[in-house]
C-alpha cells in the first residue's frame, strides 16, 4: 500500500515517494516537512526556543510510539542558523577577553602601572561597548555573522590606539628632561604626559 501510495500519489505539487526510503522493497524510512509560525529572520533565542519545543515534543513521540515508529528526528535549517549564530556570539564574546586580557598583561609589562593598564582595558571596552549599542539599539540590527565579524575587528582597533597612547603617556620621554617634578602639581605632571603622548602618535592614531 506504501509502495503504490509513492508511486502515484501527491503530497502537493510533490511526489510522494521523495518523502518515503525504500531498500529491498521495504520501507525503511520517511519524512514530513511542517510550517510553522516562526519566521526564518528571527534572532537566535526565539529559533532556539522553538528547536527545543520541537526536541520535547519528538522525544514525547518517541517514549510512546510503537517499536517499528521509534527513532524519529527532526532538523530544520533555521535551527543550524541560529546555533551557528549563538556560537558565534559567544566566540566574539570570548575573544573580547582573550584580547582584553593580553592588553592587560601587554601594557604591565611595558608600563609597570597598573592603573594605565586598567584604563586601556576600560577604553577598550568603552569603544565595543558603544559600538554594540549603535548596532543593537540605534540602528535594530539583528546580532548576525557581519556584525559578529564588525566587533572583532574593532576590538583590535580599539586595543592598538588606547594601547599606544597609554604607553606613550607612561613613557620616559614623556616629560622633559629639564622639567621639575617634585615642584609641580600632578594634575600639570599628567597634562604634560598627555600632550607629549599626543603629539607623538595622536596623529598617526587619528590618521589611521
Amino acid at each position: 500500500l506504501i509502495v503504490d501510495f509513492a508511486n502515484s500519489g501527491l503530497v502537493g505539487l510533490i511526489s510522494a515517494k521523495d518523502y518515503f526510503w525504500f531498500r529491498d522493497g521495504q520501507t525503511k524510512a520517511s519524512y514530513m516537512s511542517f510550517l510553522i509560525d516562526v519566521s526564518s529572520t528571527s534572532n537566535a533565542a526565539t529559533a532556539m526556543e522553538a528547536q527545543k519545543n520541537w526536541d520535547d515534543y519528538i522525544d514525547k513521540w518517541n517514549l510512546n510510539a510503537q517499536t517499528s515508529a521509534k527513532g524519529a528526528w527532526q532538523t530544520s535549517g533555521l535551527w543550524v542558523q541560529a546555533q551557528a549564530q549563538a556560537m558565534l556570539i559567544s566566540s566574539t564574546i570570548e575573544t573580547l577577553c582573550i584580547v582584553l586580557f593580553l592588553a592587560l598583561i601587554g601594557m604591565l609589562v611595558f608600563t609597570r602601572n597598573l592603573l594605565l593598564s586598567m584604563m586601556v582595558v576600560v577604553a577598550t571596552t568603552s569603544v565595543i561597548c558603544g559600538l554594540a549599542f549603535f548596532i543593537v539599539v540605534i540602528m535594530s540590527w539583528a546580532i548576525g555573522p557581519i556584525e559578529v565579524i564588525a566587533l572583532i575587528v574593532f576590538i583590535g582597533y580599539a586595543v592598538t590606539y588606547s594601547l599606544h597612547v597609554a604607553h606613550r603617556y607612561g613613557g620616559r620621554d614623556a616629560v622633559p628632561e629639564d622639567a621639575n617634578l617634585e615642584e609641580m602639581d600632578k594634575n600639570e605632571v599628567r597634562i604634560l604626559r598627555t600632550v607629549s603622548s599626543l603629539k607623538s602618535i595622536g596623529g598617526a592614531a587619528l590618521g589611521s
